[in-house]
């Protein structure tokens, strides 16, 4: 401004000196302001680029790093000159490089993460007995190795995967009970593989079925060899003793022959009149049929008992009982007795002229006075 006035007025300025030197102190501030604020940018870029390599921290690690440059920035920002710049890029180098990486972090702790991983396993496997002999060997062997693993790694992410193999391992060795358990359950899906569903009957079938299902259940509760062995004898006769439809079919068939014998057996149509015998006729060949047509044992029990309970309620012909057991007498006595030829033949003439009498009796006291007289005669 002082250059662009005439002569004439610089002439009229006093106090320039003042003026230059007011000057010469802005233009010395505004650069100085200048080079701090690229001071703090240059300076918080170093420190962001600092950490060549954060893959060499945990996630802790990374995290405290984290904030280490975050409170970097706040307090550079906050600076008013160059040297409390440089001094805080100095203090925030040193706290970024006390914090430990993964290798140190590790270093400091693998010891105890050695000893708790190597403890666990060996806690997995509180008594080799309960595992066969060939088990035994094979626990035995993953131990040794598992641990020679974990004391030769040097990192605690190794030591922790390490640890997790042999557990999942480990625990894939079955002991004797779940060895006999699944010997158990391959004999019964040996046993049943073959099984065709389609020879028996729903109710049969499903009776099969259950005790497959309830066989498997106990053979997993069972914690000895001759539990399973009992368990999978009983499913053995469960199956061997239920029938097919054919072995029902001809059950059946049996059962209706055996009721339509007990119920033609417990009568003799002798004993009744001739009307009565036509009634237990019916009476047979009624149930007779509905036997033959029942579709169940509990039926043809049922049939049997009704026709035995209404043939037992038809009446006998007391008359035609006793001229019949009185001629079976009559024929058991001259039988017994020792005569000639001749003798024989008059007595043959004699039983049958008793026999016609008889058959004209109607009345039961006239029969026995006959058979008595019978007696003497022969």
């Amino acid at each position: 401004v002082y250059n662009n006035l005439t002569d004439s007025v610089k002439d009229k300025v006093t106090n320039k000196d003042k003026l230059v030197s007011a000057k010469n102190k802005i233009e010395e501030l505004i650069k100085n302001e200048a080079n701090l604020l690229n001071k703090k940018d240059q300076s918080i870029k170093e420190l962001e680029t600092y950490i060549t390599n954060l893959d060499k921290y945990s996630d802790s690690g990374k995290k405290q790093i984290a904030n280490i440059l975050e409170i970097a920035k706040i307090n550079i920002a906050k600076a008013t000159t160059e040297n409390e710049v440089e001094s805080l890029l100095t203090s925030y180098k040193t706290q970024l490089d006390d914090v430990l990486t993964q290798a140190e972090e590790d270093s400091a702790i693998i010891g105890d993460e050695r000893e708790k991983a190597i403890t666990e396993i060996k806690a997995l496997i509180p008594d080799l007995t309960i595992y066969s002999n060939a088990n035994q060997t094979v626990i035995s062997e993953l131990l040794s190795s598992y641990i020679k693993k974990i004391n030769e790694t040097d990192t605690v992410t190794s030591v922790l995967e390490i640890k997790e193999k042999a557990l999942v391992e480990l625990n894939e060795v079955p002991t004797l009970v779940e060895e006999y358990r699944k010997a158990g359950l391959e004999r019964i899906n040996s046993l049943t593989k073959d099984l065709d569903y389609t020879l028996y009957s729903s109710t049969n079938g499903n009776k099969i079925k259950n005790a497959i299902l309830t066989a498997k259940t106990n053979v997993n509760k069972s914690v000895t060899e001759a539990e399973i062995n009992t368990i999978i004898t009983s499913l053995e006769s469960i199956i061997g003793s239920v029938k097919t439809k054919e072995e029902e079919y001809l059950e059946l068939q049996d059962e209706r022959e055996e009721a339509i014998s007990v119920i033609e057996a417990s009568i003799n149509l002798d004993d009744y009149s001739n009307d009565n015998k036509a009634l237990i006729e019916q009476i047979i060949k009624e149930y007779t049929d509905l036997i033959l047509n029942a579709t169940t044992a509990s039926k043809i029990v049922s049939y049997k008992a009704e026709a035995l309970s209404k043939i037992k309620e038809v009446p006998v012909d007391e008359l035609l009982i006793l001229k019949r057991s009185t001629k079976e007498e009559a024929r058991i006595y001259i039988d017994s007795m020792k005569v000639s030829e001749l003798g024989k033949n008059q007595l043959e003439t004699l039983y049958e002229e008793f026999v016609l009498e008889i058959d004209d009796q109607t009345i039961s006291g006239k029969i026995t006075i006959l058979f008595n007289q019978f007696k003497k005669d022969a």
